[in-house]
C-alpha cells in the first residue's frame, strides 16, 4: 500500500505541475483514475496471491510430496533441474521475476 501510496502522489505532483492556469479536463482525470485503478488492482492481486500461497505453504510444514512431483516432473524430462546452472542464470536474467521479488 506504501508503494501505491507513493505512486499516486507522484502522479498527483505531475499532474498538478504541468499547469495551475487550467483546470484538467474529464478524460485526463479518467486517464489518471484508470491508471491509478489498475495499479492498485496489480498491488491487491499480488498481495493476495502472496498471502495465499504462503497460507499454502504452511499449511503441512511435513508434507513433502511436492518434493517427489518435482524430482518425477525431472526425470520424465517435463522440467529440467532446477539447481542446474542453467536453471539458476534463467531465473537471475529473468526480468519479470527481479521486478516482482523488488531487485530491478
Amino acid at each position: 500500500m506504501k508503494k501505491l501510496s507513493e505512486r499516486i502522489s507522484n502522479i498527483l505532483k505531475k499532474e498538478s505541475a504541468t499547469s495551475y492556469s487550467t483546470m484538467p479536463d474529464n478524460n485526463s482525470k479518467q486517464s489518471l483514475l484508470r491508471k491509478l485503478s489498475d495499479s492498485a488492482l496489480s498491488l491487491y492481486v499480488k498481495h493476495t496471491d502472496i498471502k495465499h500461497f504462503t497460507k499454502l505453504v504452511l499449511s503441512d510444514p511435513e508434507n513433502l510430496e511436492h518434493e517427489k512431483l518435482v524430482q518425477d516432473l525431472i526425470n520424465k524430462g517435463e522440467i529440467s533441474d532446477i539447481m542446474s546452472d542453467k536453471s539458476v542464470t534463467d531465473l537471475t536474467e529473468n526480468e519479470k521475476f527481479l521486478k516482482d521479488l523488488g531487485l530491478d
